[in-house]
Formats: structure tokens, sequence, C-alpha cells
């Protein structure tokens, strides 16, 4: 017999999966699209205006159910919230000092996290989400070997949310999803756009060349037309690879340098280990521990998770506090 939070637990998670199964079926839906026309068009099309009103209705069920769950464990919850403020604070520093940037109109930024798994950049990602703000529009666009690791793939992904029709010219389907998005700001409208698993991607330097000249460059070209009616809008885009950018992706010239900012081009933000001082500073600081106790503590971590490589100082915390 299911206890009401087991059962709450249950449904959020199958509520989860079907999120991502419609994702999955509208961007199979779109490619489908390609080539056809008359009767099975409309058939395609209809099926895909079905499959976006079903994901609308799924997402208001998972977050009244997320709402109202009651939480079993909040030690750990508030654990997990806290553990990104062990560090990441030269890499905020410089995304806040760049949105700082944007005029009164609004603006657009590109950033990449490399070496996400072993240096915890998910961490990193809800950091710089948080900073956006609670209202801000998420849309992950994830690769993988069975939904496609290339520029259509992507552009696939980014259509289900704008209910953009798949076209078999990818320039011109960019660009379409380029006019959706900018028709979908008004002021004060955050963005935030997400590339996970990179490093699926076999061709990575062909497919973010592609995407900088044909999606985000005229992007940009779009948002100085929208600023003459609404303002303060934000579009941020983040890059995220659980391995490190291949060597010809990696000699690719886009990338910004550390001081500068050019917004056609990716602004990086490097990782690197967790020092000993960090964690002693978090534990003293969200854990409430003695100075004594938590630099006892700190040596022990850092030595455990191989000088402070981030994903073993995580998983090494969450072990001693839950």
């Amino acid at each position: 017999m299911f206890t009401a939070t087991e059962s709450s637990r249950t449904r959020i998670k199958v509520l989860k999966e079907r999120l991502v199964r419609l994702s999955e079926e509208i961007g199979i839906a779109n490619t489908q699209l390609i080539g056809t026309s008359g009767v099975e068009r409309s058939r395609l099309e209809r099926q895909i205006e079905n499959l976006v009103v079903e994901m609308e209705s799924t997402e208001t069920q998972l977050n009244t159910l997320e709402a109202s769950n009651p939480t079993p464990n909040r030690h750990y919850l508030q654990l997990k919230e806290d553990l990104p403020k062990i560090d990441f604070v030269k890499q905020m520093n410089r995304v806040e000092s760049i949105l700082k940037r944007f005029n009164p109109d609004g603006g657009a930024a590109l950033f990449l996290i490399q070496d996400s798994y072993s240096m915890a950049g998910a961490y990193l990602k809800a950091r710089i989400q948080d900073c956006l703000g609670t209202k801000a529009k998420h849309y992950p666009v994830v690769f993988s070997l069975d939904t496609g690791v290339d520029e259509r793939a992507l552009l696939d992904r980014l259509a289900g949310y704008f209910d953009v029709q798949a076209i078999s010219e990818l320039n011109q389907y960019a660009l379409a999803i380029v006019n959706k998005l900018c028709q979908s700001l008004r002021g004060g409208t955050t963005i935030f756009v997400e590339l996970q698993k990179w490093d699926e991607v076999p061709d990575q330097d062909r497919v973010l060349s592609w995407f900088l000249e044909h999606f985000w460059i005229p992007l940009g070209q779009q948002l100085n037309a929208v600023s003459q009616t609404y303002r303060g809008f934000k579009v941020i885009a983040v890059i995220v690879s659980d391995t490190e950018l291949s060597a010809e992706c990696l000699e690719l010239p886009c990338y910004c340098k550390s001081r500068e900012f050019d917004s056609q081009k990716v602004v990086p933000l490097p990782l690197k280990n967790w020092e000993e001082g960090e964690i002693q500073h978090w534990l003293e600081i969200h854990q409430e521990l003695s100075r004594s106790r938590s630099e006892t503590l700190a040596k022990r971590i850092y030595q455990k998770s191989k000088n402070g490589i981030p994903q073993l100082v995580i998983g090494a915390l969450i072990q001693e506090f839950t």
C-alpha cells in the first residue's frame, strides 16, 4: 500500500517522464513533416498541435503537484539547495557583470560550461538559472543518439517549444524559430535556453559554427528590432558539455577572452577544483559547524575527493549529512 507521499512522488516521476516523451514525439513529428503535403501534412500538423496542448497540460499538473507535495526530507533538500554555494564565485561574478552590461533595452548572452560532469557544472547552471529569477522561461535541449546529435536535432527540440513547423532547409528553419522566439518577447521577459549533452555531438566545431552563424547572430540582430517595442528582455543560452569540447571546437575563433564580452560570441565559464578553505567556509556558514569541527571535516572531505574534485566533494557531503 502506497502512502500519500509515496503516491505523489510516483506521480511526479510519471509526469516528468511524460514531458520528456512528449518533447521527443513533437521533434519526431516535426521531422516527419519534411517533404509531406496534403492530407498527410494536415494530419501531422494536427498531431503536433495536440502534443503541444498535452505538454502544456502536463506541465500545469506537474507544477501543481510539486507545489502541494509534502517534503519528507527537508534537510536533504536544503542541502541540495546550498551545495552550489560552495564556490562558483568567479563564474557568477562573470555572469552578473555581463547581465549588468545589458542596456535598458535588453540583451543576449551565450555561455559555455564544459567538464560539467566531474566539475559539478549542473550546480553552476542552477546558480545561473536562480540569478535569472523564477519567472524566466526555461527551454532545455538535450542531445542524444536516440533523438539526434546535429543541427536539425537542435532545431527540432527548439521548434517544439515555439510551435514552429519543420522546414527542410536548415537555415530557413532556424530563422523561423528565431522569428517565433522574438515574437514571444515582452517587456521584462527572460528566456533561458540550455543546450545539454554537447559532448554527444560528434562534429562539435561544425554544429557550433552553424549555430552561431544561422541562429545566435541572427537572433541578436532581431532583438534590436524587438527593443523598439519592448524593453528589458533577456535571452540567455548556455552550452553544457559533460566533457571538454573537442580540440577542433576549442580552436574556433568564437570565444570571448577573460574580460571581453561580445554578444555574438561564446563566453566560457571555466571550472576548477574546490579548495579546502572553500569547503570549510561552506560548512561553517551552511551547516553551522564550529571552526574546529569544520576544519577537521573539510580536510577529510578534501582528501576523499582527490583534492577537491567538485562532484566527489558533493558526494562526500551528501553522505556526511543525510
